[in-house]
């Protein structure tokens, strides 16, 4: 790396981001009391709600007041248009214009790891880590142990929540599904 002084301002950007309480952290954001800010976004599939609140002018979480009247319109554009390869090249277009305007900086994206029992059916991931639980299928159960060795039987809809073990341990680790 050639001599400049980049590294040193970026770190000196990341030291200023005090730790604050999260609700703190939004509420400044909110009202614009911030230099730079890092928010986690578990996303959507659609492209829309991951970015249109983000970025257009007097959009819902626009925490930076970024205006941008190209912008708006392309992403305006992009959100009613049924035909995708039309949405996709609309959304280039505004990704463009966000990249060369350095408003939000990706720093990463987190790799979510699933673990089903092998009696578990229909569980499809989508790249927003949303669980949907819709077509998701254990195994039929007649019982399930009780109290004291007794079995107790199974309701359809009953809400079954365990914990992941192992490697994968951990206070989130919780999972939950409904037969």
């Amino acid at each position: 790396m050639p001599d400049t002084t980049e590294p040193m301002q970026i770190m000196q950007v990341v030291q200023a981001i005090a730790a604050k309480e999260f609700a703190t952290m939004l509420q400044d954001q909110s009202v614009g009391n911030f230099t730079a800010s890092q928010v986690g976004w578990s996303g959507y599939v659609d492209p829309s709600a991951n970015l249109h609140q983000f970025v257009t002018t007097g959009g819902g979480i626009n925490d930076a007041r970024y205006s941008n009247p190209k912008v708006d319109r392309l992403l305006d554009e992009a959100r009613a248009t049924t035909v995708p390869e039309e949405g996709k090249a609309l959304y280039a277009a505004a990704r463009d214009i966000l990249a060369e305007d350095a408003l939000l900086v990706y720093l990463y994206h987190p790799t979510w790891i699933w673990a089903l029992r092998d009696d578990v059916s229909g569980f499809e991931p989508y790249p927003d880590a949303r669980i949907r639980l819709e077509g998701v299928r254990p195994a039929p159960r007649t019982a399930r142990p009780g109290p004291r060795g007794s079995e107790r039987p199974v309701r359809p809809g009953t809400l079954l929540v365990g914990r992941l073990e192992g490697a994968l341990r951990s206070p989130t680790s919780s999972i939950a599904t409904r037969v």
